[in-house]
């Protein structure tokens, strides 16, 4: 049965909280990014939403922002964890209700993640033996017909691949796609999204594409795809910068060519951690990475300064190229909802425009100012 028919303020300084659930002033004294912005801006949200969000700051993703994206209510991997189980898209339904009500958009995230723990096994099983070619593009197939005609006319656009290529040589990630078909599961993957929905946006969603040795990869990816007919509508570049080390002339450059070749540019996960990976990546130093947590008891002020400026030098980018890009979507509400909380390692991250208070942060209003300046 098709799911359609049963769906029915002053900038902030000193120190922001570390932790903790206070309940939140009602906002509406910051200016809407959302009525600010020519260009759209989006939020990642996980769910159940009231277990998740106090009201506050679900009136605050109403505010300030136009997209929604579900951070993992849409992943194979959640959806259909085994094979002979139905489909479970009631969180996935959930948001996408919060976002109708709220007159926003909602993005599709995402249909084939190029890593192997994040789709089931069973894909690429056939009881106990291995499964053919043929049954696992049959399995894509459903999949992504499934998902995608059933939202048909609801969900406006979709990330169809996730991290394909990487920096090194061979370019393309060694996972069970690429063990299967080679190169050949991207087109394959844009081909069926297109007959699925013919409407809908496509993206092809990766990390630091705007390094220059990974631009090369997904121009090379680019080319290949045009060539097959598969060309995507939109590249996102996932934006998980570090404080210090944000790319902005790699970036404008990035937009800039990607335009080029023929596509829409988003930044689709955006973030600015002020704590520095760099010791995590390196096997020797992770031991003492790991022990970092030096905001636990809050960000201070010129943390949050610093932080700011890169937000601000960000959307003053953005704004000298609006007519390249198709959306700016922050990876969380909060301070308290981010992902960089537990990733790479487990601290207090401090990476998002909101505070653990749903207050508005320096970072607030610094992107609040490009906006209008641009």
């Amino acid at each position: 049965m098709n799911r359609n028919r049963f769906l029915s303020s002053t900038m902030i300084g000193g120190l922001a909280l570390a932790s903790g659930f206070a309940k939140s002033p009602t906002p509406g004294l910051e200016p809407s990014l959302r009525k600010l912005s020519k260009l759209a801006l989006g939020v990642s949200m996980k769910s159940p939403i009231d277990k998740v969000y106090t009201p506050a700051e679900q009136e605050l993703i109403r505010r300030h922002f136009d997209i929604i994206t579900p951070e993992n209510a849409m992943k194979w991997d959640v959806v259909r964890r085994k094979e002979d189980q139905p489909y479970r898209l009631e969180r996935a339904d959930e948001l996408l209700q919060f976002a109708e009500a709220a007159n926003q958009r909602f993005l599709g995230h995402t249909l084939l993640f190029n890593r192997d723990n994040e789709y089931p096994d069973w894909i690429f099983g056939d009881d106990e033996d291995p499964a053919s070619r043929a049954m696992v593009e049959r399995r894509l197939r459903e999949h992504i017909f499934w998902m995608m005609q059933g939202y048909s006319d609801r969900i406006y656009a979709w990330d169809v691949v996730n991290e394909a290529v990487e920096e090194k040589v061979p370019y393309y990630r060694e996972t069970n796609w690429y063990r299967m078909f080679g190169p050949d599961f991207v087109p394959l993957a844009f081909h069926l999204a297109r007959e699925a929905d013919p409407k809908a946006l496509l993206i092809y969603n990766d990390y630091r594409v705007e390094i220059p040795r990974k631009r090369e990869r997904v121009l090379l990816l680019l080319e290949e795809l045009k060539k097959q007919g598969a060309m995507p509508d939109v590249v996102g570049i996932q934006g998980h910068w570090e404080l210090g080390s944000t790319p902005f002339e790699n970036l404008e450059e990035t937009i800039i060519e990607l335009n080029q070749v023929g596509v829409s540019v988003s930044v689709t996960e955006l973030d600015i951690d002020v704590i520095s990976r760099q010791k995590y990546w390196n096997q020797k130093t992770r031991p003492e990475a790991i022990k970092q947590d030096p905001y636990r008891d809050g960000c201070p002020a010129d943390i949050l300064k610093q932080q700011a400026e890169e937000y601000g030098q960000l959307f003053e980018i953005f704004m000298r190229h609006p007519e390249k890009m198709e959306r700016i979507t922050f990876w969380g509400l909060t301070d308290r909802h981010s992902w960089l909380n537990k990733w790479p390692w487990e601290r207090v991250n401090h990476g998002l425009l909101f505070d653990r208070n749903a207050q508005p942060k320096p970072a607030f209003h610094a992107v609040a100012e490009a906006i209008r300046n641009g």
